[in-house]
C-alpha cells in the first residue's frame, strides 16, 4: 500500500454481539489477522445472556474492548460502537461473520486514493453452516452498474460486515436509524449515496455465516415485507415520477420472488408457491429471468416432477459446492 505509517488512516472495528458465544472468537480473530492493522476493536455486547462477554474479555490484553448494554438491537449496538471509537474509518462486523485477511487493506487503499468515495464494500462468501455449502455472492461491479438506481430496489451494498465508511460521511448523513428493524443498514446506504459516492470492489471481503439462530432466519417473511415497503419509500423520495412505475414493478417482482423462495424452502402449499412465482415472473420478467422462470416451472409441474427432471439432467458424479471455496 502506498500509505506511509505516519499518515495512514486509523480503522475502528465495531462488532455488535447478542448471544454470540459460539462465534465471537472467530470474528475477533479475523480482525486481529488483518494485513492492515485495526487501531480499535470494540465489541458491543447487546444484552447477551450467554458467555459472549467472557469470551471477549479474553482478548482484552490484545486491545479488544467490551462494552455492555441492555438489549436494544444491532442498530443501536452499532451506533454505540460509533460513539465509543475515534478512528477516521469505521468497519462493522456482525459477531457470526468473518473478515478475509486483506479486507481492511483493500478498503483503506481505495478510500485513500478516492477521497470523493464515502463508503466501500465488495463481494461476499456465503456459508451455510448446516449443509457446509459455500458460494460467492458478487456485488454488481460492472461498468454499467448504477448503484443509485439499484439501491432503490434492493440492498446491493450488502451486510454491514462488508462495509467500510468514513466517519465524516456519517457526520454528514447521520448514523443507523433505530426505527428500521431489519433493513436499517440499507436505509443508511441510501442516505450515504445521496451525498457521497459509493464503490464496490471486485473482490470478496467477508464470509457471511448462515446460522439457524440468527434473527434474519427467524423473521424472513417480515424482512421481505419491510424491504418492499422501504423500497417504495425510496423510489417516491428519490426518483422522478417518470421512472417510478418501472422501479415499483421491479420492487414488487423482487418481493414476490423472495416470497416464492421462502414458500419452497418452508414447504408451503404448492398453490401458494405458484401464486408468488407467477406474480414474480409476469410483473417484471427482466430481472433474473432464469431464476423466475425456474420458480414458475417448478411450481407449475410440482416438486416430484421437478426433482425427477433434475436427476435426469444431472451429470454422473456431479459434485456440490466445493468445501474449499474460501
Amino acid at each position: 500500500m502506498d500509505v506511509s505509517n505516519q499518515n495512514r488512516p486509523r480503522v475502528a472495528a465495531i462488532i455488535p454481539a447478542y448471544n454470540g458465544e459460539a462465534f465471537i472468537a472467530d470474528a475477533i480473530e479475523s480482525v486481529l489477522a488483518q494485513t492492515y492493522p485495526v487501531s480499535e476493536i470494540v465489541v458491543v455486547d447487546d444484552g447477551s445472556t450467554d458467555q459472549t462477554a467472557g469470551v471477549v474479555e479474553r482478548y482484552a490484553s490484545r486491545g479488544v474492548r467490551c462494552i455492555r448494554q441492555a438489549n436494544l438491537g444491532p442498530t443501536a449496538a452499532r451506533n454505540r460502537g460509533i460513539a465509543e471509537t475515534k478512528g477516521e474509518l469505521l468497519a462493522f462486523l456482525d459477531c457470526d461473520d468473518i473478515w478475509l485477511p486483506e479486507k481492511t487493506a483493500l478498503q483503506v487503499e481505495y478510500l485513500t486514493a478516492n477521497p470523493q468515495v464515502g463508503l466501500v464494500a465488495g463481494h461476499c462468501w456465503f456459508w451455510d453452516t448446516q449443509t457446509n455449502q459455500r458460494w460467492l455472492e458478487r456485488a454488481d461491479t460492472g461498468p454499467k452498474a448504477n448503484i443509485w438506481r439499484e439501491l432503490m430496489i434492493q440492498n446491493c451494498i450488502g451486510t454491514p460486515s462488508g462495509v467500510m465508511v468514513r466517519r465524516r460521511t456519517l457526520e454528514h448523513v447521520g448514523v443507523f436509524d433505530p426505527k428500521h428493524t431489519w433493513p436499517g443498514d440499507w436505509e443508511l446506504w441510501v442516505r450515504v449515496r445521496s451525498r457521497w459516492n459509493i464503490a464496490l470492489l471486485d473482490r470478496p471481503l467477508i464470509v457471511y455465516r448462515l446460522v439457524p439462530t440468527s434473527m434474519t432466519q427467524h423473521h424472513r417473511w417480515d424482512h421481505v415485507n419491510e424491504t418492499f415497503h422501504l423500497s417504495r419509500q425510496f423510489i417516491r423520495n428519490h426518483w422522478p415520477p417518470l421512472w417510478r412505475p418501472i422501479l415499483l414493478a421491479r420492487a414488487w417482482s423482487k418481493r414476490e420472488q423472495s416470497r416464492a423462495t421462502l414458500a419452497i424452502h418452508e414447504h408451503l402449499p404448492r398453490r401458494k408457491y405458484l401464486w408468488h412465482a407467477t406474480r414474480a415472473l409476469f410483473s417484471y420478467p427482466f430481472d433474473e429471468p432464469r431464476m423466475k422462470l425456474k420458480h414458475f416451472i417448478r411450481a407449475l409441474v410440482g416438486e416430484s416432477l421437478y426433482q425427477a427432471f433434475k436427476r435426469r439432467r444431472a451429470p454422473e458424479g456431479a459434485a456440490g459446492v466445493p468445501s474449499g471455496a474460501m
